[in-house]
C-alpha cells in the first residue's frame, strides 16, 4: 500500500494533488476535474494501522474501551446536547471531535489539513517517528461494500450508517434492529433494504450474511454540526462489527480498512499513502503554518485559540 513518492514539503503533497493520475491513480476520478470524494488522513507514525481507537488494543491484545458504557455514560452527563445531535451517529461525531473513542475514523476533504495532522505530533513518542499520509477513495470502499449503491457516499440518514452507529448500542443482530424499527421514524424499510442487500449479495453466489456485511466499514459524509468540523472539512468512516462474543446472535468482528484493502484486488483497492520521513516533519509544519494551517485555523474552541496564541507571542528566550 506504500508509494515509492516521499512527502518531504508542502510543495510535494500539492504535487500529489495537482498530478492525481500519477499520484493517485485508481482513486482519481478522471470525469471531474477535482477529487471529488478523495479523502485524506494523517497519522503521526507511520506504523499505526487504520483502526479506530475504541477497537485498539493494549500490549495484551484486550480491548482497552468499554464502547457500550463510555457513550451511555457521556449522554447521561451531558443531555443539554440532545438538541442538537438527534442521531447515534450525530453522537459518534460530536464525541470523536472531543476526544472520546468511538468507531469513527477521521477524515478531510482538505489534503493540507491531513498533513498538518500527521506532522503536528501531539503524541510525545511520535516525534522521531515517520509519519503517513492516507488517501481514501469513498466511491470505491462503498462500491466494495454494497455494489448495488454504484459507489454513493453514504449520507448520516442512509441504512448502512444507521446500521453501524447502532451496534454501539445492541451488538446483538436480532436485537439491533428491533432498536431501528422502534427508535426510527423508517425503522421497517431500514431493515428491509439491510436484509435486501444480502439476497443482492446471495443471488451473485456470495455466502456472507447480514452480520458479516455488517461488520465492514463505510465512507460518511455527515451533517457539520459542530464549527470544528466545518473548520476541518470533516467526513468520516465508520466501522461496523462487534465484539461481543456472548450475545447469542453476534455481529462479525470488525474489519479494518487496511485490511479490506488489502483482500481486493488491484483495481479494486481504495487506499493510497504516503510516507513522511521524520526529518522532515518540523519543516513541513512550519510551511503550514505560513499558510495559515495552524492549530488556530482547526480548532475554534476558546481553549485552542488561547493555546495558539500563546505558542505564537511566546518570546524565543524563553527557557
Amino acid at each position: 500500500m506504500t508509494s515509492e513518492f516521499e512527502i518531504k514539503g508542502v510543495a510535494d503533497v500539492i504535487k500529489i494533488a495537482d498530478e492525481t493520475e500519477k499520484h493517485l491513480e485508481g482513486l482519481y476520478n478522471n470525469k471531474t476535474n477535482f477529487l471529488q470524494g478523495i479523502w485524506f488522513r494523517g497519522q503521526q507514525d507511520k506504523c499505526w494501522n487504520l483502526v479506530p481507537r475504541v477497537f485498539r488494543r493494549n500490549n495484551c491484545n484486550q480491548l482497552i474501551y468499554d464502547e457500550f458504557n463510555m457513550f451511555k455514560h457521556i449522554q447521561l452527563i451531558k443531555p443539554e446536547y440532545r438538541k442538537i445531535y438527534n442521531t447515534t451517529f450525530e453522537w459518534l461525531c460530536l464525541l470523536q471531535h472531543f476526544g472520546l473513542p468511538t468507531r469513527l475514523l477521521d477524515w478531510s476533504e482538505g489534503i493540507l489539513f491531513a498533513l498538518y495532522f500527521a506532522v503536528s505530533d501531539t503524541e510525545e513518542d511520535t516525534k522521531d517517528k515517520d509519519a503517513r499520509l492516507f488517501a481514501l477513495s469513498s466511491a470505491k470502499l462503498n462500491l466494495n461494500v454494497n455494489p448495488s449503491r454504484r459507489g454513493s457516499i453514504y449520507l448520516p440518514d442512509d441504512e448502512e450508517v444507521i446500521a453501524r452507529a447502532e451496534i454501539v448500542n445492541k451488538s446483538d443482530i436480532y436485537r439491533l434492529f428491533e432498536l431501528i424499527t422502534y427508535e426510527y421514524k423508517f425503522g421497517k424499510q431500514i431493515v428491509g433494504k439491510l436484509e435486501e442487500h444480502v439476497k443482492n449479495y446471495q443471488k451473485n453466489n456470495c455466502d456472507e450474511k447480514l452480520w458479516e456485511k455488517l461488520s465492514y466499514p463505510v465512507a460518511v459524509y455527515p451533517y457539520r454540526l459542530n464549527n470544528r468540523m466545518v473548520f476541518q472539512q470533516s467526513v468520516f468512516t465508520i466501522n461496523g462489527g462487534s465484539y461481543a462474543p456472548l450475545a447469542p446472535n453476534p455481529i462479525a468482528q470488525p474489519l479494518m480498512l487496511d485490511n479490506l484493502n488489502k483482500k481486493l484486488p488491484g483495481n479494486d483497492k481504495f487506499l493510497k499513502s504516503f510516507v513522511i520521513p521524520q526529518e522532515y516533519k518540523s519543516k513541513i509544519k512550519d510551511e503550514l503554518n505560513r499558510l495559515g494551517i495552524h492549530k488556530g485555523a482547526l480548532f475554534p474552541e476558546l481553549e485552542h485559540q488561547t493555546s495558539y496564541i500563546n505558542e505564537k507571542y511566546m518570546k524565543k528566550n524563553h527557557p
